[in-house]
């Protein structure tokens, strides 16, 4: 494809250029240095490739951070400290000490902190400071700030006692660490082309977007799911570090920003070895098999080229296997039938529903065409003009029974069935016809401001939805005038044909 593509440009002139090489790695997975040994005139490969790349996906994927930082923020004093962060070494603190640098009515900053501040998709963490409670924390520039759910006491410089709510923490872990597995199994198992499109890390569940052309089938959902779980088992380490952005990417290149552009001459790097490599600045468990269990519970196309997989791992997938095994357990027990026989006894009865369906549909349409011969001889309903028979009644029924029952009603040439429903509190005028010179749609035009009525329709189906009750019936003896005169017009212009004279409309 690429050598394609400069044949492609030398035709027309043109020379394959650095941003040639950024968007076949963006969409063809080439990386630039294999995509220059290919070509006969090979461009200078940017020294910010990767930044580029990463920008692009930045501007297609504006709201990658699904997990926002909280608005209403106060402004720093610019000469503060910066916060020393913790959590990115040492995840696994869950009380400390630290001193109280700032306040500002419920938020504190303090010089170090282990709490985790909304950002790169994952939620924050929740916990105290002394006996207060910390409802959430977010990150502004280069300091952390602590919101309580009251205003805060401590005097500037006090030391105070941190404690983070260790089964949040743990879950939020693990659920970030499955979403590094997850992509690493997805880009194995698709291709280099799916790209982290975004991403949530909560309590109850995760979710990840990815960019990939068509939805993903139940086959590549279960190589996946166990292709990740296998990886758990092995209990692979999960390396945290900080490397100088040019060494990182010239180990890793641009997959390094699957969680989006990352700021700094230093990135902090997760990676799961042999498997996964991303600049992140997320909790993440030390080891694969922290993890527990990873189950995908659903996964949607959310737009065209973006799907989306749902998921939860550790402590809430067993939670929502658990959840799945007791409705599993239920059905069964309001089936009569043990578990493994409950997607036999479920085809059975929608078997059986559809059975039950055919034969009401066979019943009505044997009713329907009753009434359709019986309809057809009543002089009270049927009325002949010019040749045309126009039938009319009022028939309880929808959209759907009215069409079929026209239907039948007009399977001889030169009738036209005007019928009336109220279904909902609406009326339903339903015009059919056979007659070319009576089109179903002119009836209906000229009915429908009897009863207010909106629609359309063609020459041999039409249909408008107006008032019920009295203005119906009015639109329904309209419909039946207009179908008559029509007919009688017709009559009048064939019979002056006839006799070789002018038509009283012709000029």
């Amino acid at each position: 494809m690429v050598r394609r593509y400069e044949e492609k440009a030398v035709k027309s002139g043109k020379r394959i250029t650095g941003d040639d090489l950024v968007e076949w790695y963006d969409s063809l997975g080439m990386p630039p240095d294999l995509a220059v040994a290919e070509l006969q005139h090979p461009p200078a490969i940017p020294d910010d490739v990767y930044q580029r790349l990463a920008v692009r996906h930045e501007k297609e994927v504006p709201e990658r951070d699904n997990a926002e930082r909280s608005a209403g923020l106060p402004e720093i004093p610019p000469d503060l400290p910066d916060t020393q962060v913790e959590y990115y070494l040492d995840p696994y603190t869950r009380a400390f000490e630290s001193h109280v640098l700032f306040t500002a009515g419920p938020f504190v900053v303090l010089d170090r902190t282990f709490f985790y501040p909304t950002g790169g998709g994952q939620i924050t963490d929740t916990g105290s400071l002394g006996d207060i409670p910390v409802v959430e924390v977010a990150r502004a520039g280069r300091w952390v700030l602590h919101k309580l759910d009251r205003d805060a006491a401590f005097p500037l410089g006090s030391r105070v006692h941190g404690k983070i709510d260790g089964d949040r923490r743990t879950q939020l872990m693990q659920h970030h660490t499955a979403t590094h597995l997850l992509n690493g199994a997805l880009r194995e198992a698709l291709g280099p082309h799916v790209w982290q499109a975004g991403a949530y890390k909560g309590l109850d569940a995760a979710r990840i977007d990815i960019t990939h052309f068509r939805a993903l089938s139940e086959g590549e959902l279960k190589t996946v799911e166990r292709r990740v779980n296998r990886v758990i088992r092995e209990n692979r380490p999960v390396k945290s570090y900080f490397e100088s952005r040019s060494e990182a990417e010239r180990r890793f290149g641009f997959t390094l920003y699957q969680g989006g552009a990352v700021p700094g001459r230093e990135l902090r790097i997760v990676e799961i070895e042999g498997f996964d490599v991303e600049a992140c600045g997320g909790t993440h468990c030390t080891r694969t098999g922290e993890v527990g269990v990873l189950s995908i519970l659903s996964t949607e196309r959310i737009q065209d080229g973006i799907v989306r997989l749902h998921y939860a791992a550790g402590e809430r997938a067993l939670d929502v296997i658990d959840a799945t095994r007791a409705q599993l357990s239920d059905a069964a027990h309001q089936l009569h039938v043990p578990p493994e026989q409950v997607p036999r006894a479920i085809a059975k009865m929608l078997e059986e529903a559809g059975e039950a369906r055919h034969a009401a549909r066979t019943q009505v349409k044997g009713d329907l065409r009753g009434t359709a011969d019986a309809w057809a001889v009543d002089p009270a309903r049927a009325q002949t003009s010019g040749g045309i028979t126009v039938i009319a009644g009022e028939f309880s029924g929808n959209q759907a029974v009215l069409m079929e029952l026209s239907r039948l009603l007009t399977r001889t040439a030169d009738r036209v069935a005007v019928l009336t429903s109220e279904v909902d509190g609406r009326g339903i005028l339903f015009v059919g016809s056979s007659s070319a010179q009576v089109p179903a749609r002119d009836v209906v035009e000229g009915a429908r401001a009897a009863f207010q009525g909106k629609g359309g329709g063609n020459p041999g189906a039409a249909t408008a939805v107006g008032e019920p009750g009295a203005p119906l019936a009015a639109a329904r003896a309209r419909a039946i005038a207009v179908a008559l005169q029509r007919a009688a017009e017709f009559a009048g212009e064939a019979s002056e044909a006839a006799k070789g004279l002018p038509s009283p409309n012709s000029h």
